[in-house]
């Protein structure tokens, strides 16, 4: 039986990519449905947990499923990768270090689903066309004429 969270790639959960639409927060500890005022703390890592919602880039993803909180595992708190030129509330963003739970829980009186607590341990920039041609030792393609 599995136990334990499940190492993914970012590009299996966000095929299409992700934008962070908020700032980055505290995941803040409670104990009997009362917050203590204190950061939680990851059991595994020792790390505090901060959390970022994030869109998904997926266009067949739709309503509520659209937007996922994603937590991170840092000592410090993790700052979001800039916005687009013109269009700076949109960050597009990579989580490295994934790993997904999966848990359940009731989404009405008597009917439930299977969820999903994504966590990472980094939040970086998406890759350009470039980085990508040069990690893989290929040419980028030149531009279209």
């Amino acid at each position: 039986m599995i136990r334990d969270a499940l190492p993914i790639d970012f590009s299996l959960v966000f095929a299409h990519g992700a934008a962070v639409t908020t700032d980055v927060e505290q995941v803040m500890q409670f104990e009997g449905g009362k917050s203590t005022g204190r950061q939680e703390i990851d059991k595994e890592t020792g790390l505090p947990v901060w959390q970022v919602t994030v869109m998904d880039a997926d266009p067949a993803v739709k309503g509520p499923s659209k937007s996922v909180k994603v937590k991170i595992l840092s000592e410090l708190q993790p700052v979001p990768p800039p916005g687009l030129p013109g269009f700076e509330s949109i960050r597009p963003v990579e989580f490295v270090g994934m790993t997904a739970r999966a848990y359940v829980t009731e989404v009405m009186q008597g009917r439930y689903k299977v969820a999903w607590s994504l966590k990472a341990r980094e939040m970086v920039a998406p890759m350009t066309a470039a980085q990508v041609a040069s990690k893989s030792g290929e040419k980028p393609l030149s531009p279209v004429k």
